[in-house]
């Protein structure tokens, strides 16, 4: 009994103890602001996740046959239409990709894995300069594709819809990588006392992911708002809005696709037969809510929650999963980037973690700083709440 009591004395003294078990030096608040930061990280390591798959589909063999049965051919139909300045970029990249194809190619699967490899290890390590350079090549290589290999989301073409994946999902990792920037922590002071800890609360700036990215709390919100209400628009376009448009659209997707999957597609064509009009007004009506909504809090999970259930089905009907299990497809399309964008920005309470509540947070060895000393009654302290992640 008396090392307890020793330790007991120790914890109540007026000087307190350096806390050590789960901590490699670090402040109190340094420590609470990195484990906060913890949910970032692993959706990171989801964005670097969806890198690394689209590294792998580009070494598909069907990427490195020649002519318009390979690559070259999905590249060349971002051409298509009235020209501009875009598709004349388009076409001028894939003339200099004919005659290095196979070198091109994998060049490009080559900068895809070793995005995704760079954002899964600094997450893991919790290296933010490392995080910053996989995020940084993330955000201008995701823009290059979105123009060149995405057409602009093909949201200048006819036809473009969120049901078949604009406005691209380059542009959505590309914003993902703006919102998981690791800023510079800036929690506001905690109030440490011998007897209570007072909850550190700062819902408008602090209640999600995205709110310590480079957009900030209001621009990550307004970049929803585009995504979800501008792509709503495009479903006013008469390649969508006619009565058969959707249903073509679900029976030409189902093409190539495994007998399974085809045949969602063909059964959703079939029920949706003459009523692309209500189809379309009805995405209109629900992307625009998906949008709008997250602007107020009290409905703010509502919409990313729509968002989430919209891009769901979106992904299995009329993306079908981006084409994945037919050979030639080289990224997921928009359905996982849209759900990543929803849990970014999803809303979490921030309040002062209790000590010896079984949190355990992690520091980087390079924070270089002292513990602070916080007394072991405040672990009991009903007026600590542990953080919610």
């Amino acid at each position: 009994m008396l090392p307890f009591r020793i330790v007991g004395c120790l914890y109540s003294s007026e000087y307190g103890i350096k806390i050590a078990a789960g901590m490699v030096r670090g402040s109190y608040r340094q420590t609470y602001a990195l484990a906060r930061s913890s949910a970032r990280e692993r959706l990171q390591a989801a964005l670097g996740m969806l890198w690394l798959l689209d590294g792998a589909l580009q070494l598909q063999p069907y990427m490195y046959k020649r002519g318009s049965n390979g690559l070259l051919g999905s590249v060349a139909e971002n051409t298509m239409g009235r020209p501009n300045v875009i598709t004349d970029f388009i076409a001028f990249v894939a003339r200099l990709m004919v005659a290095h194809q196979a070198i091109g190619n994998t060049f490009v699967a080559a900068i895809q894995l070793a995005i995704g490899g760079i954002l899964v290890f600094s997450a893991i390590r919790r290296n933010k300069k490392t995080a910053r350079l996989g995020l940084g090549v993330s955000i201008m290589w995701a823009l290059a594709v979105w123009v060149v290999g995405e057409g602009v989301g093909g949201i200048i073409f006819p036809q473009a819809s969120m049901l078949t994946g604009a406005p691209g999902a380059a542009l959505l990792y590309c914003l993902a990588a703006l919102h998981l920037w690791p800023a510079k922590e800036k929690v506001e002071d905690a109030e440490l006392s011998d007897d209570r800890v007072q909850p550190v609360t700062n819902p408008a700036r602090f209640e999600s992911v995205a709110d310590r990215g480079l957009l900030g709390h209001n621009g990550s919100l307004i970049a929803w708002v585009l995504v979800w209400g501008g792509s709503s628009l495009l479903e006013l376009q008469y390649g969508n809005f006619a009565p058969g448009s959707i249903p073509a659209q679900l029976r030409a997707g189902a093409l190539g696709e495994p007998g399974w999957l085809a045949s969602i597609d063909t059964h959703a064509a079939g029920l949706l037969q003459g009523a692309g009009t209500v189809v379309a007004g009805v995405l209109l009506v629900a992307g625009f809510a998906a949008g709008w909504m997250v602007l107020r809090p009290f409905t703010r999970r509502i919409a990313l929650g729509m968002g989430i259930a919209l891009a769901s089905v979106f992904w299995v009907i009329g993306q079908n999963f981006g084409g994945i299990l037919t050979g030639s497809g080289t990224d997921p399309n928009s359905g996982p980037a849209l759900v990543l964008l929803a849990l970014i920005l999803w809303p979490r309470r921030l309040t002062v973690p209790a000590i010896g509540s079984g949190w355990s947070p992690q520091l980087d060895v390079g924070d270089h700083a002292t513990i602070s000393a916080v007394p072991a009654r405040l672990a009991h302290s009903d007026q600590v709440t542990p953080a919610g992640d």
